[in-house]
């Protein structure tokens, strides 16, 4: 069970970067914004751990302190004045001192969970453990983060795999449930309909079982979890009955060792701190939350593990060369940049590099207006975030055509999404199928190519250029619900869900999922489009626009943007909006070379709008994309039978007809 924290602070900045930054350690926390309600959370529940900063009168905060000691077992006082805490903490015994400027919150969560650390806290504080561990020929090395088997190969085992397999093995004999192994293994989610673990398994016994469709070490207890189905023994000489005294960094984590020719982890991308350009110490702690910020978004990155650089800690000084920093810790990519604030506006600078050649492989400005600190933060994050990761998947896309030896179900996926990724056409899209097809031939578990899969198919349908459109949904569906069974809470899978869902006549269950996604992701662009289409499916295109306008807000250069203006203009097409429906066409002329039916609606706005020449003009684009396009086909697409669509339909089938569509 994670550990109870309430955090009392006046400051609420300094609370919510405290209590995001605790939650992200696997702390459960309560914020109190006053001391009448600290003293109510103590009376009312369980609390393990009280962090208290006031910065106030003394004989306050001795009170406070004295009464929430009375039903918390240990305190800390965040205090910036060493002598005024250290008469506290001669009045109150047991109570912890961290000093930390008030004025840098980024500052002191990280003395807060280093504290924590240091007493054994934490996700990553663990019992003394043995460091060499035998069964059956085979050795895990714990301190080492190494597996050999029998015939004495090394195993590969990435963190959660390790992590995993490390759990089974001191708790051999012992029924372990899914519950526990998602609180001990890194990166699992917590919710009780989670089934990572199950697939974790599977992809360990795939590794460590000599026949992995009959497992002899792991061992599935129906209804219960999972078993070690061995009797570890400790190998003489490597018993270690301490704990490490400085916690291991996240690049450690990634990696077995440190030895200086390993391997480099092509898709670990790190993440170093951003520099602040003109301006005082003060503004330090945003820039340092700017960095926190994009590293968790970045993390979102399908098949991507993000470590946040800190040159310092690797002894590299502040001008750490890129390359060598990148060879140092093992990843493929690094990000750097600078923030530079003024009165009003904040200017973000951000570059993207190759850590195997030092290359710049990408490089971007972008630019918001200053307010709240967390509204900007949220402004700007997922749209840098978003771009990285589209800039990331087409370099990994040129690595691998540059690779000399055959491609690996990895690559051929992030093949797969690079080829998705351009401009939308049918020949981009058959492209990309075969990439996953391909990928999945490899590894049939692959839920990045799986999605993938998914989209690419039930994307055909759009273009009206191919009869069998049921076959595409059919496969495309089928897809969808394998990566879900594998992975049920990644955002890209229930987003694959919700689009399939909503182009196959379900939009009600596509909205539903579409919601889902953001529960997980509320920073998902794709999602908020797909509630927009969804809700003209069901009759309500009045309420699409909100939708599209948030979705090209937290990603407005997206290769799909030019799409989602499309949806913009469909909505106002439905609505009969025939002015605003041809503005927004008109906003996505890359749609005019690959879309048929933008050039369809388009027709319809203009017909209505008595430009006849023009219209006409339009529809025979349509034409030359789609020759077989007529309303009838149109009519019989799968999209929506809600009868205020239905009557919606009916008018814009009158308008194409106006603008020559047969």
């Amino acid at each position: 069970m994670s550990k109870s924290v309430l955090v009392l602070a006046r400051n609420a900045q300094r609370s919510r970067v405290l209590a995001r930054s605790l939650e992200s350690g696997g702390f459960t926390v309560d914020v109190a914004d006053g001391e009448k309600r600290a003293r109510e959370l103590a009376r009312s529940r369980r609390i393990d751990l009280a962090i208290v900063m006031l910065e106030g009168n003394d004989d306050v905060e001795f009170a406070v302190l004295r009464d929430l000691q009375a039903s918390i077992a240990e305190l800390i006082l965040v205090s910036r004045k060493n002598s005024r805490a250290r008469g506290l903490r001669d009045c109150l015994p047991g109570l912890s001192v961290i000093l930390s400027e008030a004025a840098d919150p980024i500052e002191t969560a990280r003395r807060v969970r280093q504290a924590l650390y240091d007493q054994g806290d934490g996700a990553a504080a663990a019992p003394p453990t043995p460091m060499m561990l035998g069964f059956d020929g085979c050795i895990l090395d714990v301190g080492g983060r190494s597996f050999r088997d029998a015939q004495g190969r090394d195993v590969p085992l990435g963190r959660a795999q390790f992590a995993l397999l490390a759990a089974l093995v001191r708790n051999a004999g012992l029924v372990l449930s899914r519950e526990y192994l998602r609180q001990v293994v890194p990166g699992r989610g917590r919710e009780a309909f989670d089934r990572s673990i199950d697939m974790l398994v599977t992809r360990l016994r795939r590794k460590i079982e000599p026949v992995p469709k009959s497992p002899r070490f792991i061992l599935s207890v129906p209804g219960e979890g999972y078993k070690f189905n061995a009797h570890p023994h400790v190998i003489a000489g490597t018993e270690s009955a301490a704990r490490p005294s400085a916690r291991p960094s996240a690049a450690s984590d990634l990696f077995d060792g440190r030895t200086a020719g390993r391997h480099t982890q092509r898709l670990a991308i790190g993440v170093l701190p951003f520099a602040e350009l003109g301006g005082g110490s003060e503004r330090n702690w945003f820039v340092a939350a700017l960095t926190e910020s994009l590293t968790t978004e970045l993390s979102r990155t399908p098949g991507a593990i993000v470590v946040d650089l800190n040159p310092a800690s690797l002894d590299c000084g502040k001008s750490a060369d890129i390359k060598k920093l990148a060879a140092e810790v093992g990843v493929g990519y690094a990000v750097r940049g600078s923030v530079q604030l003024s009165d009003e506006r904040i200017r973000f600078n951000v570059q993207l590099i190759d850590g195997q050649s030092g290359a710049h492989l990408w490089a971007e400005r972008f630019d918001c207006g200053r307010g709240d600190v967390f509204e900007t933060l949220d402004q700007i994050v997922p749209r840098v975030a978003r771009t990285l990761e589209i800039e990331l998947t087409a370099a990994e896309a040129r690595r691998a055509a540059d690779a000399s030896s055959s491609l690996d179900s990895t690559q051929l996926a992030f093949c797969g999404w690079d080829a998705y990724n351009r401009r939308r056409s049918p020949s981009n899209l058959r492209q990309a199928e075969r990439f996953f097809t391909a990928a999945l031939a490899r590894d049939p578990e692959n839920v990045h190519a799986l999605t993938g899969l998914a989209l690419a198919k039930s994307s055909h349908p759009y273009y009206f250029t191919d009869e069998e459109c049921a076959c595409d949904f059919a496969a495309a569906e089928s897809a969808a619900l394998a990566a879900a069974e594998l992975s049920p809470d990644l955002a890209g899978v229930r987003y694959a869900l919700s689009w399939v869902y909503t182009y196959s006549n379900r939009a009600g269950r596509g909205l539903a999922e579409a919601e889902r996604t953001l529960s997980v992701n509320r920073n998902n662009p794709h999602a908020y489009a797909v509630l927009g289409m969804a809700k003209i499916f069901l009759g309500r295109a009045d309420e699409a626009e909100h939708y599209i306008l948030r979705a090209l807000t937290l990603s407005p250069r997206d290769p799909f943007a030019y799409v989602w203006r499309e949806f913009a203009g469909a909505a106002k097409l439905y609505l009969g909006e025939w002015d605003a429906a041809a503005a927004w066409f008109h906003r996505a002329p890359e749609a005019e070379r690959s879309h048929p039916l933008h050039n369809f609606f388009l027709a319809a706005a203009l017909a209505w709008q008595g430009r006849s020449n023009d219209a006409r003009t339009a529809a025979r684009r349509g034409f030359a994309l789609a020759p077989r396009f007529t309303l009838r086909r149109f009519r019989e697409a799968p999209l929506g039978n809600d009868p205020g669509y239905l009557a919606q339909r009916e008018r814009l089938c009158e308008a194409m007809r106006e603008a020559g569509v047969p």
